[in-house]
């Protein structure tokens, strides 16, 4: 049975290792064998930032190497652990994936945060063209507030 899910004040706090939960994927994500173990474990490691008191959850690539269902699956975690007290902070590679879960995308170029914004100022930015070196196409996809970016492979 899960435990009640104690009340929660939003206060601004700084992080401290008491109040942070610090989630390494790659410790959980291994051979493929111990799969769906590891996004359990790393499910179960989000519910239990999301009931105690820890007001900042880190992650680092939690879909790496994940198929699309398992990717989806925690990514519904993240949006659901993000809609209560604890801030989310995660690292991700896939700008496409970014769009869909972040509030703010934070782009680092050589150590620096070079671009910020919300996804849909991110999308549309050009400088991530620069950032990434490459011609980005942006694809209108109906209902969405962000283009999905692709690029050529042949260039």
């Amino acid at each position: 049975a899960k435990k009640p899910r104690p009340e929660k004040k939003p206060t601004a706090q700084p992080a401290t290792p008491a109040n942070m939960k610090i989630v390494d994927a790659h410790a959980y994500v291994g051979d493929g064998v111990h799969m769906q173990h590891s996004v359990d474990e790393l499910l179960r490691q989000m519910d239990e930032a999301e009931i105690t008191e820890s007001r900042y959850l880190f992650l680092d690539e939690p879909t790496n190497n994940l198929d699309l269902s398992h990717q989806r699956m925690i990514y519904r975690a993240v949006k659901r652990v993000a809609s209560g007290n604890v801030a989310v902070c995660m690292v991700i590679h896939d700008l496409n994936q970014a769009f869909q879960v972040a509030d703010v995308i934070h782009i680092m170029e050589r150590g620096r945060i070079n671009l910020s914004g919300k996804p849909e100022e991110i999308a549309n930015s050009i400088k991530c063209d620069e950032i990434f070196g490459v011609a980005l196409q942006r694809v209108e996809i109906p209902g969405q507030p962000y283009p999905y970016l692709v690029f050529d492979t042949n260039r």
